[in-house]
């Protein structure tokens, strides 16, 4: 508790704290790098979700979804994103349209 106050102080959010007795500030910790802490008073930072990532530690409070054509690999607390490898079969190369990744057939000048 701060000295003088009345109730215990909630850290703030990107930050935790899983002990108790806790006096100060200092005992809220910043997330570590693939986690956040979206609210304040949280027990533990969470890990980033699929397909999104947290590429430094401190105060997380969200992370960033992969760019276009890039993944975690189904992975969670991701710190980076690579690229999707998207396969298709022979005479075939990967594309997009809208967003989505598919597979159509080699152009003019390509194999």
């Amino acid at each position: 508790m701060n000295p003088g106050a009345a109730k215990c102080t909630e850290c703030e959010e990107g930050t935790s704290n899983n002990n108790t007795g806790s006096v100060d500030i200092s005992a809220c910790f910043n997330c570590t790098a693939g986690s956040y802490a979206p609210q304040k008073g949280s027990g533990a930072c969470l890990k980033c979700g699929k397909d999104t990532f947290s590429a430094s530690a401190g105060k997380v409070t969200s992370c960033t979804d992969c760019p276009f054509g890039k993944t975690t690999g189904g992975a969670e607390g991701a710190t980076e994103c690579v690229e999707k490898a998207v396969a298709c079969d022979p005479g075939e190369g990967p594309t997009n349209s809208s967003g989505e990744e598919f597979c159509e057939g080699c152009r003019v000048g390509k194999y």
